[in-house]
């Protein structure tokens, strides 16, 4: 009996696998101008949810940080173009080493808080970062942020939308791959003890320390890396891109997507990047309040969105532990 039902999930997920490439292909015949650089906003919301899915969701840490690993990660490709003549690849490599030695401090800084504690300590890096990036912008590039050309990764020319969407896609089937194979892992079976039993986890001889130094440097360098390729795509770094609206976004993202589902990650990515365009276009059809302030709107809907999906997450753990 067991075996049927390991074949019946193994071939149902192997359809699924197929029926998503599938689809993946499908996008650039389907999609053109606007719906394609929905799609690609979509793509490069989920390359950096992932890691973040992981770090809260799977590791149980907390983080308000996340705009700024992004901003790291842009700043650095911004730098290394402007004032080197550094392309994307190296790019992404160099953002990822400084996101990674970056959350490695950050992890050792706020080692022993947890919960709202360790928010405001990753909120913390929020503020010293914003002001940096704006100092840098005024003293380096007069306002106007680091502007970046159309690049290639890893020898792939990016030089249209559709290979835009083909290179994100592999490369966030490669971060999903990883990431799963890491959460089924005994290093991601470390991060699940950190998360729901601290006390368990040390009586087991699991080291607090290096689990939670590990999964905060792991993460912080792949979403810098994202934060990189982001800047090129959009074609400037400027720092009032990486603002702690973005963060909420992220947080928003991970919450809708469920506790350490990289695959609801991806959903809610693409279910977010859509809200605006359908904010403005109800907006447009019904004349209900003046465009401008779709904004605000926005905001608003995306704030509802995140209390709401946390008091889903609370009420179905909450049943869990009954049931338990």
């Amino acid at each position: 009996m067991t075996d049927i039902r390991a074949k019946k999930f193994a071939k149902a997920r192997l359809w699924g696998i197929t029926i998503v490439a599938l689809l993946v292909l499908a996008v650039p015949f389907v999609f053109n101008g606007f719906l394609m650089s929905l799609a690609i906003s979509g793509a490069l919301l989920a390359l950096a949810a992932m890691p973040l899915t992981v770090l809260t969701g799977t590791a149980g840490l907390l983080s308000l940080g996340h705009a700024a690993f992004i901003g790291i990660g842009g700043y650095t490709a911004g730098i290394l173009s402007h004032q080197y003549g550094i392309g994307l690849s190296a790019s992404v490599f160099v953002g990822a080493v400084a996101g990674l030695a970056i959350g490695a401090l950050v992890a050792l800084a706020t080692l022993r808080v947890v919960g709202i504690y360790l928010a405001v300590g990753t909120f913390a890096l929020q503020f010293v970062l914003q002001p940096l990036m704006q100092n840098i912008d005024v003293e380096v590039t007069h306002s106007t942020g680091f502007m970046l050309s159309r690049p290639s990764l890893f020898g792939f020319d990016l030089s249209s939308p559709v290979r835009w969407w083909y290179a994100l896609a592999l490369l966030g089937a490669l971060i999903y791959v990883w990431l799963r194979w890491l959460q089924t892992s005994h290093v991601g079976r470390r991060w699940i003890v950190l998360k729901d039993n601290a006390t368990a986890a040390g009586v087991l001889g699991i080291s607090l320390q290096k689990t939670r130094l590990g999964v905060f440097a792991l993460t912080s360098a792949i979403t810098a890396g994202v934060g990189a390729i982001n800047a090129y795509y959009y074609g400037n770094a400027q720092s009032g891109i990486y603002s702690l609206h973005l963060a909420i976004l992220f947080l928003t993202i991970v919450a809708l997507g469920g506790t350490g589902s990289l695959g609801g990650a991806i959903v809610a990515s693409f279910v977010m990047i859509t809200l605006s365009p359908v904010i403005e276009s109800i907006i447009t059809y019904k004349d209900l309040v003046d465009v401008s302030r779709a904004g605000g709107l926005e905001t608003i809907i995306v704030g509802l969105i995140l209390m709401f999906s946390l008091i889903v997450r609370s009420r179905m753990a909450a049943r869990s532990a009954e049931n338990d």
